[in-house]
């Protein structure tokens, strides 16, 4: 399976969907799931723009493109109600609200979490999130949490391996895929003017 995984970051939602168009792997990967991406405009411009492709939000931080041709997914919304404070202009916000999509062989969490120091009870509540997803019994063996994880990889490790999870390999710097039964590396594929590099994670 292959994901394109891009923060869009804080721009003009036409200008993201302008540089979305120059992510060239987005056309045949199976998900491109996009981050910081919320904006009702830039929602319904994906939906312009990509008409014959499933454009997935549910009110969450992240937006699910799904390629034509691939099985519909059960949607679920994962979210936490804890406050927590912005970094880019210190406002405050209460919780998170993310993409579970789940298929009868491999399921892909999609998130975007609080950065930290500063947001301590929204990042545990966001732990224990993740805990609770990894530990259902009615989720496939095959698991991916993919995102902006606002940690490097050294920061996570431990706390994703309590809950059975491994980081897979990329040249990045928050932006990271913890697995379950699964293997696979990350690829660079430029920032495309965000703040966040785009990546393909290639999974299986």
């Amino acid at each position: 399976m292959k994901v394109v995984a891009w923060n869009v970051g804080p721009r003009f939602w036409r200008k993201i969907i302008r540089s979305l168009g120059g992510i060239k792997p987005m056309r045949t990967a199976k998900i491109t799931a996009l981050f910081e991406a919320s904006n009702p405009l830039l929602v319904a411009g994906l939906r312009a723009r990509y008409p014959h492709r499933r454009v997935i939000c549910h009110r969450s931080d992240v937006v699910a493109i799904l390629r034509r041709g691939v099985r519909r997914p059960r949607v679920e919304v994962i979210s936490h109600d804890v406050p927590w404070t912005g970094p880019h202009l210190g406002r405050p916000k209460r919780g998170r609200r993310w993409l579970l999509l789940v298929w009868d062989d491999e399921a892909i969490l999609l998130i975007h979490r609080v950065t930290r120091p500063g947001n301590e009870k929204a990042w545990d509540a966001e732990t224990k999130l993740i805990a609770r997803v990894v530990a259902r019994v009615d989720l496939p063996d095959k698991l991916a949490v993919i995102g902006d994880h606002n940690r490097e990889a050294k920061q996570l490790e431990d706390e994703y391996a309590d809950m059975g999870l491994r980081l897979l390999p990329v040249n990045a710097k928050v932006d990271q895929a913890a697995v379950r039964d699964m293997d696979g590396e990350g690829v660079r594929l430029g920032n495309h003017d965000s703040d966040h590099v785009a990546l393909l994670w290639d999974v299986a």
